[in-house]
């Protein structure tokens, strides 16, 4: 993936993005579910020094995530759609919802995690390496 571009669906929030990804993940977690509105929210994760809102702001509720990290999810106040996450004890990178891509297709998954949240009706993908919880790289 090269430059990315995305926003919301009523166009109120646009960012860009020019960093290559540093991971590209299926968060299965509740936190991610209930922001995706389905069975996980695919997300790809970059240095936060590379993307930029490039019209209007999203509006940020902030939750307590399952490894106790501290997640703040970015959403369209006008639309709702989901936008960014981020962790405030990682404030290098911010994950964008791959469903807020203008090009959502580039999307290519690195791995599952959360798995032990996962919904019994959703059929993950056996090649994907699979965390139970955070993601752990090999």
């Amino acid at each position: 993936m090269a430059s990315l571009t995305g926003g919301c669906a009523c166009g109120a929030v646009r960012y860009s993005c020019s960093g290559a990804p540093k991971l590209s993940l299926n968060c299965h977690c509740r936190d991610c579910q209930r922001l995706s509105g389905s069975a996980y929210l695919a997300a790809v994760i970059v240095d936060r020094r590379t993307f930029a809102f490039t019209q209007g702001m999203p509006t940020y509720y902030t939750v307590t995530a399952a490894n106790g990290m501290t997640k703040r999810q970015g959403f369209c106040r006008t639309c709702g759609a989901p936008l960014v996450v981020m962790l405030d004890e990682r404030p290098r990178i911010i994950a964008m919802a791959v469903g807020s891509l203008d090009e959502p297709s580039l999307y290519r998954p690195m791995a599952d995690m959360w798995v032990d949240s996962a919904q019994p009706w959703d059929s993950l993908n056996p090649a994907l390496p699979k965390h139970p919880q955070g993601y752990q790289p090999s």
